[in-house]
């Protein structure tokens, strides 16, 4: 092909063309491949370096966990043991209080003490009976605090409710068990809690008036009496001077344990300081060392593949070039696939053309024969 016309070259022209053509087409071929592979590679690259990263990450926790967890664990016993001993002082210092307030009150119970005594004389004097010494005989015939209403809400309760209920229930046959039956039975306690409360308001307020009315004067001296003892109780547990309780040693003790704790946590501190200065990158050079053979195999299989990749393009640029000012004006790129050109191949190796023009006008008019002879059919 001395002219550098392809049409007028023979068979080695036309194998050149093939071979040209060919090398254009597995280039671009792996150039792709090349870029598919290379994708791949730098996806395997950043999940590897993820996973390290994920990995450092895990160890470096586990790690700050670890030396944290034996430090908190001397902080929690530290903790429990000054719970315990501010516990013990709150009990002793109780106890204490207790006392104080025992010491403090002692005229007050001496003076309750003669105060009930002198009622119970008082009762014994006059031959009144004992069960008229009691709180629910004074709720209900001597009334005059407001905490004698709920014993006296009570006390209706059990007589109009309970006791009847339970007499209807419990002692009267089925047979009775009747709306009428009920009546009669309310009836009956009502008449018996009348006579009661008429027989007991005679002996009170007939035969012993002035007896109830002294002792009356009696309870109220011994209600004022207790008044003033919960005043110096309250006096006392307000009170914030602790010093007479000796509690020193317990405070003393908790501040120890105070130090202590702060102690420990800052040799916490100094210790996950230290770790983070050069324990933590050791612990990741590790890691990463363990996985650098993998990782750079990955590199440079990676940097293998691009550079493949590059010279596979480029070679696929000049064979496209070279087909475009070589055979391109001649053939026409209709011309230039390998199937048409392995017709001119074979056509010229056969020796029914000597030129590649004569194989490609050949091949140009088999159609035009093939379409006489099917007119003719």
């Amino acid at each position: 092909m001395a002219d550098g016309n392809i049409l007028n070259g023979g068979l080695e022209d036309c194998r050149q063309l093939r071979s040209d053509v060919s090398e254009l087409y597995a280039s671009r071929t792996k150039s792709a491949d090349a870029k598919v592979s290379a994708t791949q590679t730098e996806k395997a690259i950043k999940a590897k370096e993820k996973a390290i990263n994920d990995e450092i990450s895990a160890a470096t926790k586990r790690r700050v966990d670890e030396i944290s967890k034996s430090y908190d664990e001397e902080i929690a016993k530290l903790k429990s043991k000054s719970r315990k001993v501010k516990s013990n002082k709150g009990k002793t210092k109780r106890k204490e209080v207790a006392l104080r307030i025992r010491r403090e009150t002692a005229d007050e119970r001496e003076k309750e003490r003669q105060l009930k005594l002198e009622i119970r004389s008082v009762y014994k004097r006059e031959s009144v009976s004992a069960i008229f010494n009691t709180k629910l005989f004074y709720a209900l015939f001597m009334p005059n605090r407001l905490s004698d209403v709920p014993v006296l809400l009570l006390a209706l309760i059990v007589a109009f409710l309970v006791l009847p209920g339970a007499v209807y229930y419990l002692v009267f046959p089925e047979n009775w068990q009747t709306t009428l039956g009920l009546m009669l039975l309310y009836f009956a306690f009502v008449v018996i809690y009348i006579l009661l409360y008429v027989l007991i308001l005679h002996i009170t307020k007939g035969l012993h008036k002035e007896t109830f009315v002294q002792i009356k004067g009696l309870r109220s001296d011994i209600r004022q009496n207790r008044r003033e003892m919960a005043r110096i109780a309250r006096r006392i547990r307000k009170d914030k001077d602790e010093s007479e309780y000796n509690l020193d040693r317990f405070d003393d003790e908790m501040k120890d344990i105070s130090a202590d704790i702060n102690h420990i946590l800052e040799e916490k501190k100094e210790a996950l300081t230290e770790f983070e200065k050069s324990a933590k990158q050791m612990l990741a050079d590790g890691i990463r060392e363990k996985y650098e053979e993998e990782l750079n195999g990955m590199k440079d299989y990676l940097s293998s593949t691009l550079e493949e990749q590059k010279t596979a393009e480029e070679r696929a640029k000049e064979l496209s070039l070279l087909i475009t000012k070589n055979y391109e004006p001649y053939l026409g790129k209709e011309n230039l696939s390998l199937d048409i050109i392995d017709r001119l191949e074979a056509r010229l190796e056969s020796g029914a053309a000597k030129t590649v023009a004569e194989a490609l006008r050949q091949i140009q008019e088999v159609p035009v024969a093939e379409t006489a002879e099917s007119t003719k059919q």
